[in-house]
């Protein structure tokens, strides 16, 4: 008797084992296929050239030019002299020997002019804002259009609205002088203990600031 109910018990054993094998060979759960493709986009790399400026940015047109003129391109590591008018784009630097002069028109927006002595850096010449930074000398600046000017030298900031402003940089000092003619603009910068102080000029105002002490004050014209 107890052989036959071992025997059973083995029997049922091995069926049960025999049913999980061919189930697990013919109801396994199928691997997930990953389908791994392409997503759609109309992304374009941006075109960017070291020689040319972005193409809607405006190039300068030079209206006059006098005594030796410097001109330093966007590729360039030093400034060649300048021999006859090309097109000033964005990104180029203009030097004005102690005998040079040069007027600059970026039409419609806005027209410089660099004095004896005088460094400019063209930053930015878009429709929306043109950006100059003047390191030394005396430049002019013109705003023509209906989009603001906007000027860095040394650490101090000048937005021209509109109208003639002129802008003394002594490299030597520090020291920035505006004068503004006609027009508007807002002058700014941090203070000694780095709060901003923005300045709102009037035609007829001049506006001295000592980039090393980093005040400024109004001066009687």
């Amino acid at each position: 008797m107890k052989n036959i109910l071992l025997g059973i018990i083995v029997f049922l054993v091995g069926a049960t084992a025999a049913l999980g094998i061919y189930f697990a060979k013919n109801h396994s759960v199928p691997e997930p296929i990953i389908t791994i493709g392409k997503k759609a986009s109309n992304f374009e790399p941006t075109k960017f050239s070291l020689e040319e400026a972005p193409s809607d940015s405006i190039k300068g047109q030079i209206t006059s030019m006098g005594g030796d003129i410097w001109w330093q391109s966007r590729t360039a590591t030093e400034p060649a002299q300048l021999t006859e008018t090309i097109p000033i784009q964005q990104g180029e630097t203009l030097i004005a020997s102690d005998e040079g002069k040069l007027t600059v028109n970026f039409n419609p927006a806005a027209t410089i002019s660099l004095f004896p002595e005088t460094q400019v850096e063209i930053i930015q010449t878009l429709p929306l804002n043109l950006v100059f930074n003047q390191t030394k000398g005396i430049g002019q600046y013109q705003v023509s259009g209906t989009s603001p000017v906007t000027i860095r030298s040394f650490n101090l900031i000048v937005n021209i609205d509109k109208g003639l402003l002129n802008i003394d940089t002594d490299e030597e000092t520090g020291v920035v002088i505006l004068s503004l003619k006609t027009g508007a603009a807002k002058v700014g910068y941090n203070s000694p203990e780095f709060e901003s102080r923005v300045w709102q000029l009037e035609p007829g105002d001049i506006f001295e600031y000592d980039s090393n002490e980093r005040r400024g004050y109004f001066k009687a014209p």
